[in-house]
């Protein structure tokens, strides 16, 4: 499911896009976007990143890695748009800054989930994405520059037509999916009588 969020665009958003947008903010390159995942109708996209807070890798750390310097400002904008759309998070998992190119192929990237626990994405994106639309459980979204939104489920994205698709990513855990966990737990332990 994806939900289309309401972006205030305050003037540390404008900013903090900027800067990113800018000359002066550091990309790493990745050759893939989903290492281990392969799929023949989809491309493991290569892509430019810059993550703010590293997830969990579980083989050797449970826990996130902070890895920015500009984790702060991260951190900042995300809860700038929860509050304004009544969010409550517990938690971040993951913050990342992305930018794809268009490619050769312009398949899809590998459908995927960021985490194999329970999470919700918020996507921001900086970039009119061109043509680069969002696919979660089989629902679309096409973006236009500064739109938000939040979805759950496998979920992957065509690259753009033209330009360059930066999209900030967010996993989180907050108040609403906490009592769904809840529920569920709840109707196992009723079935298990």
């Amino acid at each position: 499911m994806i939900q289309k969020l309401y972006n205030p665009k305050t003037d540390f958003y404008k900013y903090f896009k900027d800067f990113i947008l800018g000359p002066h903010f550091g990309w790493h390159w990745l050759d893939e976007s989903t290492p281990g995942y392969e799929k023949e109708q989809h491309e493991n996209l290569g892509h430019y990143s810059h993550s703010f807070l590293m997830r969990s890798a579980f083989e050797d750390r449970f826990y996130p890695k902070t890895n920015s310097a500009y984790i702060e400002q991260a951190q900042q904008l995300f809860l700038e748009i929860a509050r304004a759309n009544e969010i409550e998070p517990y938690v971040i998992y993951r913050m990342n800054a992305n930018a794809v190119h268009p490619t050769q192929s312009m398949k899809y990237s590998v459908p995927h989930h960021d985490h194999k626990y329970p999470h919700k994405n918020m996507l921001v994106y900086l970039t009119d994405p061109s043509g680069g639309d969002t696919v979660c459980e089989g629902e679309s979204f096409l973006a236009k520059e500064d739109d938000v939104i939040i979805m759950e489920g496998e979920h992957c994205h065509k690259p753009p037509s033209s330009g360059r698709r930066v999209v900030l990513v967010y996993t989180f855990l907050d108040h609403e999916l906490i009592g769904r966990c809840y529920q569920g737990l709840d109707l196992l332990k009723n079935d298990s009588k």
